[in-house]
Protein backbone atom coordinates (compact mmCIF):
# COMPACT_ATOMS: atom_id res chain seq x y z
CA UNK A 1 0.00 0.00 0.00
CA UNK A 2 1.37 3.40 -1.01
CA UNK A 3 0.61 5.09 2.30
CA UNK A 4 2.46 2.44 4.32
CA UNK A 5 5.51 2.70 2.05
CA UNK A 6 5.97 6.36 2.92
CA UNK A 7 6.29 5.46 6.64
CA UNK A 8 9.09 3.07 5.76
CA UNK A 9 10.92 5.34 3.34
CA UNK A 10 10.53 8.81 4.85
CA UNK A 11 10.15 8.37 8.63
CA UNK A 12 6.71 9.89 8.32
CA UNK A 13 4.49 10.57 11.33
CA UNK A 14 1.33 10.81 9.23
CA UNK A 15 0.40 10.15 5.61
CA UNK A 16 -2.70 11.55 3.91
CA UNK A 17 -4.16 10.26 0.66
CA UNK A 18 -5.01 13.20 -1.60
CA UNK A 19 -7.80 13.08 -4.16
CA UNK A 20 -6.40 16.15 -5.89
CA UNK A 21 -2.82 15.09 -6.60
CA UNK A 22 -2.13 13.52 -9.98
CA UNK A 23 -3.23 9.90 -10.30
CA UNK A 24 -4.05 7.56 -13.17
CA UNK A 25 -7.73 8.38 -13.12
CA UNK A 26 -10.54 9.64 -10.88
CA UNK A 27 -14.30 9.68 -10.94
CA UNK A 28 -15.80 13.06 -11.91
CA UNK A 29 -18.33 14.25 -9.33
CA UNK A 30 -19.79 17.50 -7.97
CA UNK A 31 -17.99 20.77 -8.74
CA UNK A 32 -19.51 22.47 -5.68
CA UNK A 33 -18.04 19.79 -3.41
CA UNK A 34 -14.58 20.33 -4.84
CA UNK A 35 -14.85 24.10 -4.37
CA UNK A 36 -15.95 23.58 -0.76
CA UNK A 37 -13.14 21.11 -0.19
CA UNK A 38 -10.52 23.49 -1.56
CA UNK A 39 -11.86 26.31 0.61
CA UNK A 40 -11.77 24.24 3.81
CA UNK A 41 -8.28 22.97 2.99
CA UNK A 42 -7.09 26.53 2.32
CA UNK A 43 -8.53 27.77 5.61
CA UNK A 44 -6.95 24.85 7.48
CA UNK A 45 -3.60 25.57 5.81
CA UNK A 46 -3.77 29.22 6.82
CA UNK A 47 -4.28 28.45 10.52
CA UNK A 48 -1.86 25.49 10.62
CA UNK A 49 0.83 26.76 8.23
CA UNK A 50 0.67 23.54 6.22
CA UNK A 51 0.33 23.12 2.47
CA UNK A 52 -2.10 20.22 2.30
CA UNK A 53 -4.03 19.64 -0.91
CA UNK A 54 -6.87 17.58 0.64
CA UNK A 55 -7.51 18.14 4.35
CA UNK A 56 -10.92 16.45 4.23
CA UNK A 57 -9.59 13.15 2.89
CA UNK A 58 -10.73 10.06 4.76
CA UNK A 59 -7.42 8.36 3.92
CA UNK A 60 -5.30 9.30 6.93
CA UNK A 61 -2.68 7.12 8.57
CA UNK A 62 -0.87 8.18 11.78
CA UNK A 63 1.78 6.39 13.81
CA UNK A 64 0.05 4.57 16.66
CA UNK A 65 2.07 6.09 19.51
CA UNK A 66 1.52 9.60 18.15
CA UNK A 67 -2.17 9.05 17.45
CA UNK A 68 -2.82 7.74 20.98
CA UNK A 69 -1.12 10.79 22.49
CA UNK A 70 -3.40 13.29 20.71
CA UNK A 71 -6.71 14.04 22.45
CA UNK A 72 -9.51 14.09 19.87
CA UNK A 73 -12.80 15.71 20.87
CA UNK A 74 -14.42 16.56 17.52
CA UNK A 75 -17.48 14.79 16.13
CA UNK A 76 -18.42 13.83 12.57
CA UNK A 77 -16.39 15.76 9.99
CA UNK A 78 -14.83 18.03 12.62
CA UNK A 79 -12.26 15.30 13.20
CA UNK A 80 -10.57 15.97 9.86
CA UNK A 81 -9.68 19.56 10.74
CA UNK A 82 -8.88 18.70 14.36
CA UNK A 83 -6.41 15.96 13.50
CA UNK A 84 -4.70 18.02 10.78
CA UNK A 85 -4.26 21.08 13.00
CA UNK A 86 -3.12 19.14 16.06
CA UNK A 87 -0.59 17.19 14.00
CA UNK A 88 0.75 20.51 12.73
CA UNK A 89 1.00 21.90 16.25
CA UNK A 90 2.87 18.77 17.31
CA UNK A 91 5.37 19.34 14.50
CA UNK A 92 4.54 16.01 12.86
CA UNK A 93 6.18 14.99 9.57
CA UNK A 94 3.13 14.82 7.28
CA UNK A 95 3.21 13.48 3.72
CA UNK A 96 0.59 13.22 0.99
CA UNK A 97 0.25 10.59 -1.73
CA UNK A 98 -2.20 10.59 -4.67
CA UNK A 99 -5.16 8.22 -4.36
CA UNK A 100 -7.85 7.06 -6.77
CA UNK A 101 -11.26 7.98 -5.40
CA UNK A 102 -14.68 6.79 -6.54
CA UNK A 103 -16.98 8.86 -4.33
CA UNK A 104 -20.66 8.14 -3.81
CA UNK A 105 -23.54 10.22 -5.07
CA UNK A 106 -26.41 11.20 -2.80
CA UNK A 107 -28.47 8.43 -4.39
CA UNK A 108 -25.74 6.00 -3.35
CA UNK A 109 -25.83 7.13 0.27
CA UNK A 110 -23.61 10.23 0.52
CA UNK A 111 -24.69 12.25 3.57
CA UNK A 112 -22.42 15.32 3.79
CA UNK A 113 -24.22 18.65 3.39
CA UNK A 114 -23.70 22.38 3.72
CA UNK A 115 -24.22 22.26 7.49
CA UNK A 116 -21.18 20.00 7.76
CA UNK A 117 -19.18 22.64 5.91
CA UNK A 118 -20.22 25.27 8.46
CA UNK A 119 -19.27 22.93 11.29
CA UNK A 120 -15.89 22.32 9.65
CA UNK A 121 -15.21 26.08 9.48
CA UNK A 122 -16.13 26.42 13.15
CA UNK A 123 -13.86 23.47 14.00
CA UNK A 124 -10.89 24.99 12.16
CA UNK A 125 -11.28 28.25 14.10
CA UNK A 126 -11.85 26.39 17.36
CA UNK A 127 -8.76 24.19 17.12
CA UNK A 128 -6.64 27.07 15.84
CA UNK A 129 -6.72 28.54 19.35
CA UNK A 130 -6.59 25.29 21.33
CA UNK A 131 -3.41 24.04 23.01
CA UNK A 132 -5.08 20.78 24.02
CA UNK A 133 -2.74 18.74 21.83
CA UNK A 134 -1.38 16.19 24.32
CA UNK A 135 -3.51 13.58 26.06
CA UNK A 136 -3.35 13.64 29.84
CA UNK A 137 -0.61 11.30 31.09
CA UNK A 138 1.68 10.69 34.05
CA UNK A 139 4.53 12.57 32.37
CA UNK A 140 2.87 15.98 32.23
CA UNK A 141 2.98 16.09 28.44
CA UNK A 142 0.37 18.85 28.45
CA UNK A 143 3.09 21.17 29.77
CA UNK A 144 5.10 20.53 26.59
CA UNK A 145 2.10 21.59 24.53
CA UNK A 146 1.75 24.85 26.42
CA UNK A 147 5.49 25.52 26.21
CA UNK A 148 5.20 25.31 22.42
CA UNK A 149 2.97 28.36 22.63
CA UNK A 150 5.71 30.42 24.32
CA UNK A 151 8.37 30.84 21.61
CA UNK A 152 9.69 34.13 23.00
CA UNK A 153 10.29 32.52 26.41
CA UNK A 154 12.16 29.63 24.76
CA UNK A 155 14.27 32.05 22.69
CA UNK A 156 15.05 34.05 25.83
CA UNK A 157 16.31 30.92 27.63
CA UNK A 158 18.47 30.01 24.63
CA UNK A 159 19.90 33.53 24.36
CA UNK A 160 20.85 33.52 28.07
CA UNK A 161 22.80 30.25 27.96
CA UNK A 162 24.16 30.34 24.39
CA UNK A 163 27.46 32.11 25.28
CA UNK A 164 28.28 29.28 27.71
CA UNK A 165 27.34 26.33 25.47
CA UNK A 166 30.20 24.38 23.92
CA UNK A 167 30.38 22.32 20.73
CA UNK A 168 29.63 18.92 22.31
CA UNK A 169 26.32 19.13 24.15
CA UNK A 170 24.08 16.79 26.14
CA UNK A 171 20.56 18.10 26.71
CA UNK A 172 18.64 16.25 29.42
CA UNK A 173 14.87 16.59 29.18
CA UNK A 174 14.82 17.85 25.59
CA UNK A 175 11.07 17.22 25.33
CA UNK A 176 9.85 18.17 21.86
CA UNK A 177 13.09 19.96 20.99
CA UNK A 178 11.99 23.57 21.52
CA UNK A 179 15.33 24.57 23.07
CA UNK A 180 17.26 22.11 20.91
CA UNK A 181 16.30 23.88 17.70
CA UNK A 182 17.49 27.20 19.16
CA UNK A 183 20.98 25.85 19.96
CA UNK A 184 21.87 23.68 16.96
CA UNK A 185 23.97 23.17 14.92
CA UNK A 186 26.88 21.92 17.07
CA UNK A 187 29.67 19.46 16.47
CA UNK A 188 27.70 16.96 18.58
CA UNK A 189 24.27 17.53 20.09
CA UNK A 190 22.76 14.70 22.13
CA UNK A 191 19.06 15.34 22.78
CA UNK A 192 17.68 13.04 25.45
CA UNK A 193 14.58 12.49 27.54
CA UNK A 194 12.82 9.83 29.56
CA UNK A 195 10.75 7.28 27.70
CA UNK A 196 7.59 9.31 27.12
CA UNK A 197 5.55 7.64 24.38
CA UNK A 198 6.38 9.19 20.98
CA UNK A 199 8.72 11.87 22.42
CA UNK A 200 11.95 10.07 21.51
CA UNK A 201 10.49 9.33 18.08
CA UNK A 202 9.71 13.03 17.69
CA UNK A 203 13.30 13.94 18.61
CA UNK A 204 14.60 11.36 16.16
CA UNK A 205 12.59 13.05 13.43
CA UNK A 206 14.29 16.34 14.33
CA UNK A 207 17.59 14.56 13.76
CA UNK A 208 16.74 13.76 10.15
CA UNK A 209 19.20 15.69 7.95
CA UNK A 210 21.15 16.75 11.08
CA UNK A 211 24.09 14.33 11.13
CA UNK A 212 25.55 15.91 14.28
CA UNK A 213 22.43 15.14 16.32
CA UNK A 214 21.91 12.04 18.45
CA UNK A 215 18.83 11.02 20.42
CA UNK A 216 18.60 8.74 23.43
CA UNK A 217 17.03 7.92 26.78
CA UNK A 218 18.46 9.68 29.82
CA UNK A 219 16.94 9.83 33.30
CA UNK A 220 18.41 12.63 35.41
CA UNK A 221 18.09 10.46 38.53
CA UNK A 222 19.89 7.44 37.05
CA UNK A 223 23.56 7.95 36.34
CA UNK A 224 23.79 4.69 34.41
CA UNK A 225 21.35 6.07 31.81
CA UNK A 226 23.80 8.76 30.65
CA UNK A 227 25.35 8.17 27.19
CA UNK A 228 28.19 5.71 27.59
CA UNK A 229 31.59 6.47 26.14
CA UNK A 230 30.71 10.09 25.39
CA UNK A 231 32.29 13.27 26.72
CA UNK A 232 30.57 16.65 26.54
CA UNK A 233 31.56 20.27 26.94
CA UNK A 234 28.14 21.26 28.23
CA UNK A 235 25.19 19.53 29.89
CA UNK A 236 21.88 21.40 29.63
CA UNK A 237 19.11 20.58 32.09
CA UNK A 238 16.56 23.41 32.01
CA UNK A 239 13.07 23.07 33.49
CA UNK A 240 13.95 19.51 34.52
CA UNK A 241 15.79 19.42 37.85
CA UNK A 242 12.81 20.82 39.74
CA UNK A 243 10.78 17.81 38.59
CA UNK A 244 13.19 15.26 40.10
CA UNK A 245 12.00 13.71 43.35
CA UNK A 246 15.45 14.23 44.91
CA UNK A 247 17.22 16.80 42.76
CA UNK A 248 20.29 17.35 44.98
CA UNK A 249 20.60 13.66 45.71
CA UNK A 250 20.47 12.86 42.01
CA UNK A 251 23.40 15.21 41.31
CA UNK A 252 25.44 13.97 44.27
CA UNK A 253 24.77 10.22 44.06
CA UNK A 254 24.90 9.61 40.35
CA UNK A 255 27.95 11.77 39.58
CA UNK A 256 26.51 11.72 36.08
CA UNK A 257 27.62 15.23 35.22
CA UNK A 258 31.14 14.51 36.43
CA UNK A 259 31.41 11.50 34.15
CA UNK A 260 30.06 13.05 30.97
CA UNK A 261 31.67 16.49 31.11
CA UNK A 262 35.15 16.87 29.69
CA UNK A 263 36.64 19.89 31.45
Amino acid sequence: MKLVQVFQDEQADAVFGSRFLASEYRRVLFFRHQVGNHFLTLLCNIVSDLNLTDMETCYKMVRTSLFKSIPLVGKRFEIEAELSIKLAKRGARIFEVPIRYAGRTYQEGKKIGWKDGVRAIAAILRFRFSDYIYAEDAYGSQILGRLNRAPRFIKWMADVIRPYVGEKVLEIGAGTGNLTLQLVPRRLYWASDITIPCILTYLENLGVNRPYMRVGYTDGEKGDSFPRGQKFDTVICLNVVEHLADDLGALVRNHGLRRVMDR
